[in-house]
């Protein structure tokens, strides 16, 4: 069976199954509705504003985005740069067995810039579709940063789970960095007088085991959301580092109800939120791209 028919069979049994057991194998990034964020806490309008994003345009021929094809890249172009993400194989073939997918190349070059590149493990990376890409200009240093945004086509609330990859120019060159399990609601903020962008990022809480089903202090099992502050720095060792200590009420924990919610949970002590909670940088895959 070739990885496109198993990847079908996969989403036929997410519709099947349900939610429960398809979680964390099925998730995309969801476009953010306008108007703000439906469950973190709200900032005034001069503390917080939101980041100027500049959209790139993807090869029409590569639109679906799915980086696990071997044979076709997804190249986004971003102003004077261009931008590339393909799947490839480091495993051995026999007879006329199909590719499997073992690494992903992701590239940047540009009139300004010499061909650079990473290869990830394919575990590494966030998700297996790009549904987009933007630049910006991250960490203050006056060169253009990327944000792919990306995910794996779920539906329900899987549908919000998706994750991102940052290709973050420095004083060498460019880094990457890859987030997954990246809550729809997470945006890009730029914090008053703040020369750099600060990344407001959604997650779900979970248990040691990957449930995200938690006991609250009512005894009964709920889905909490935690917020946590994320500035770009072109010093720090990722690229970005964690910063909850910007806003007193980070990290934010909120119940997941369906409906907006800005108000922090009840139904979580201090000591249990401190037990839960893990610096989402810790395990994050990062790395520099090189000249090729």
């Amino acid at each position: 069976m070739g990885k496109q028919d198993r990847y079908t069979g996969l989403m036929r049994g997410c519709m099947l199954m349900g939610l429960a057991v398809c979680m964390f194998s099925t998730g995309v990034q969801a476009e953010p509705e306008e108007g703000g964020l439906d469950y973190a806490p709200l900032f005034s309008p001069k503390s917080a504003q939101p980041l100027k994003l500049t959209e790139c345009r993807i090869d029409e021929a590569a639109n679906s985005g799915f980086v696990m094809n071997t044979d076709q890249p997804t190249t986004a172009h971003c102003g004077g740069h261009d931008v590339s993400v393909t799947g490839i194989s480091k495993s051995r073939k026999r007879g006329d067995e199909e590719a499997e997918t073992t690494h992903v190349v992701v590239s940047i070059k540009g009139a300004q810039q010499k061909p650079v590149q990473a290869v990830l493990r394919l575990a590494d990376f966030p998700a297996e579709f790009i549904d987009a890409v933007n630049s910006a200009d991250l960490n203050g240093d006056g060169k253009a940063d990327f944000i792919l945004d990306l995910g794996s086509h779920g539906n329900g609330l899987a549908a919000e789970i998706g994750g991102k990859l940052f290709l973050l120019s420095d004083a060498q060159g460019y880094r990457y960095l890859g987030l997954k399990d990246v809550m729809s609601g997470s945006r890009l903020v730029r914090w008053e007088n703040a020369p750099a962008a600060t990344l407001l990022l959604q997650r779900l809480a979970t248990l040691p085991n990957g449930s995200n089903s938690v006991r609250g202090s009512d005894g009964k099992s709920h889905t909490f959301f935690v917020f946590d502050l994320l500035r770009f720095d072109a010093a720090a060792a990722k690229g970005v580092q964690t910063s909850n200590a910007l806003d007193t009420r980070f990290p934010f924990w909120t119940l997941f109800t369906d409906e907006p919610s800005h108000a922090e949970t009840t139904l979580l002590a201090p000591a249990r939120k401190k037990s839960l909670w893990h610096d989402p940088l810790a395990h994050a895959a990062s790395g520099r791209l090189i000249e090729h």
